[in-house]
């Protein structure tokens, strides 16, 4: 126990916003032994800053952020500067999970147009899964910042079903991060590997 929370203490004083939950031992990537997971968010403007061999402690590490568009694609834009090559031997070197967020404050905008139809919600999966492939990712991270409705919370759980669905055959895991009052459809459950929550 003294040594995860050495970890998630070190995690945090480098600048992250360290995660600690439970995690089935069967999951897919990382450490299967680790009995938690210790999840460090890198936001696009520390990208220079980031020591890969000073964060070896991670099971996960989330590279924060890329934008949904409104036609359901995905603006890597704010990841120009990502060194793709070198996080990829990170991830294979201490067997730390890569995932992609996608949205957070003021990077949500269209996550409702998004959601909102299935002919805009496939394209959004798809392309997901292909940011994973062709960057190595173990998976992706949704960060909608925040439904404002009913009905939006509703189209929530249906995009995230949607991208179980095509994550599955490919591996990839799916979570979401919310807010601690953020409601949840009952889909979100049944869809995502886990849910973090901001505090």
């Amino acid at each position: 126990m003294k040594t995860n929370w050495y970890r998630f203490i070190w995690v945090a004083l480098c600048g992250f916003l360290g995660v600690i939950c439970p995690v089935d031992k069967t999951t897919i990537g990382g450490d299967a032994t680790a009995e938690f997971r210790v999840a460090g968010y890198l936001p696009d403007y520390r990208v220079a800053q980031f020591d890969l061999q000073a964060s070896a402690g991670l099971t996960d590490l989330i590279l924060f952020s890329a934008e949904p568009t409104a036609a359901g694609g995905l603006d890597l834009g704010r990841l120009k500067n990502v060194p793709w090559v070198k996080f990829r031997e990170f991830k294979t070197k201490h067997r730390v999970r890569l995932i992609l967020c996608v949205g957070g404050w003021e990077r949500s905008a269209q996550f409702a147009a998004v959601a909102r139809t299935p002919e805009n919600r496939r394209p959004f999966a798809k392309a997901a899964v292909r940011v994973c492939l062709d960057e190595r990712l173990d998976g992706i991270d949704i960060d909608w910042e925040h439904p404002q409705n009913a009905a939006e919370q509703e189209n929530y759980g249906q995009l995230l079903t949607e991208l179980r669905t095509v994550f599955q055959p490919h591996g990839l895991v799916l979570s979401v991060t919310v807010a601690a009052w953020q409601k949840l459809p009952a889909e979100t459950f049944k869809a995502v590997d886990w849910i973090q929550v901001m505090a």
